[in-house]
């Protein structure tokens, strides 16, 4: 070993350790929302793993992932995180809109693999293009959600996709899931990066169809023609769909969906930091939560949104020096 490697180890050993405890820390601040009911998390593509920001949450997780890759299960399985969660399976199938054997395009970097062919045309504008080389091809088990999922003990609050352009596909075989749903998120692409794929549009609509709000964009990546540095033209993102606090709180009350569907709601609203929804949900809770446990909700939230809120403010001063400096008229936005 080196002595750069050494003296790096030092560092990434802290930052690990104030990980661990910033880890620990917001599990525990959190933990008494769910009222000790596993939050249901279904991963369809699974091969990245959870969500980074479910991440310090896991131990209130069950977890559930749905992928075919055997490369990428076998990562799953070995990552020292999986023993830490509520509950933690990993199912080797896909899901699409009707069940049966699936032809995949298996690509040289595995979270690229698609149902879908990889669009070389469009694809090799950009840099780093060889990762959607198709280096396999076979078939996989399929499965539609509603099938999978017939036992309620296993529908989920929360689903995370990410097919390379199988989303819509994987819905449209799920609607009885998607009624005890709570909400979604899922990759979205601006453009055909695998032929034939479904579009932002496609999946707003239906989403739309079914009850569910489009919140944000969580994340958006850009791509330049010659170089990777985060700006350019919008390829793809991800995009958080939720039900409404009223929806929530009027389906509770009229029985169609079940009551601990008002803490995994409110806890929900926690982790994407949407604390104007948990409050509003709030407002409605009473009947549907203790009143114990509204009156922690409250103070939590309150702790957090002025952190988010002193964030926000700083984002807001760096735009307008940002502006005077450069002469410019950009407008800097957050994702979260």
């Amino acid at each position: 070993m080196s002595i750069r490697q050494i003296l790096l180890c030092v560092p990434r050993f802290l930052l690990s350790r104030i990980q661990t405890r910033r880890d620990a820390a917001l599990a525990d601040s959190a933990g008494f929302v769910l009222d000790g009911s596993p939050f249901r998390f279904l991963d369809i593509g699974a091969s990245g793993g959870i969500l980074p920001r479910f991440l310090p949450y896991r131990s209130d997780i069950a977890f559930t992932g749905l992928e075919p890759d055997e490369r990428a299960i076998k990562a799953l399985l070995e990552s020292p995180f999986s023993k830490e969660f509520a509950s933690y399976k990993v199912h080797p199938l896909a899901a699409w809109q009707n069940s049966g054997r699936l032809k995949i395009h298996f690509t040289r970097k595995p979270t690229c693999s698609s149902v879908f062919e990889p669009n070389i045309d469009f694809l090799g504008r950009f840099p780093d293009a060889e990762r959607f080389d198709v280096v396999g091809e076979g078939e996989v088990e399929c499965q539609t959600l509603d099938r999978l999922l017939v036992d309620p003990l296993t529908t989920p609050d929360f689903i995370k996709l990410d097919l390379e352009g199988g989303e819509l596909a994987v819905l449209n075989g799920a609607p009885e899931t998607l009624k005890t749903c709570l909400g979604l998120h899922t990759e979205v692409s601006f453009h055909q990066r695998n032929r034939g794929q479904p579009l932002f549009g496609d999946m707003l609509s239906h989403l739309h169809d079914q009850g569910f709000e489009f919140i944000d964009f969580v994340t958006i990546n850009r791509k330049s023609r010659d170089k990777q540095d985060g700006v350019g033209q919008v390829l793809f993102g991800d995009a958080l769909f939720m039900r409404s606090p009223e929806y929530v709180a009027n389906e509770i009350k009229s029985g169609l969906l079940e009551p601990r569907k008002a803490n995994s709601h409110v806890w929900l609203c926690l982790i994407y930091a949407r604390y104007d929804l948990a409050l509003r949900f709030l407002e409605q809770a009473d009947g549907l939560l203790s009143e114990g446990l509204i009156a922690q909700s409250r103070l939590l939230i309150s702790v957090r949104r002025k952190k988010f809120d002193r964030r926000n403010r700083i984002l807001r001063i760096m735009t307008v020096l940002y502006n005077y400096l450069l002469q410019s008229d950009t407008d800097l936005h957050v994702l979260y």
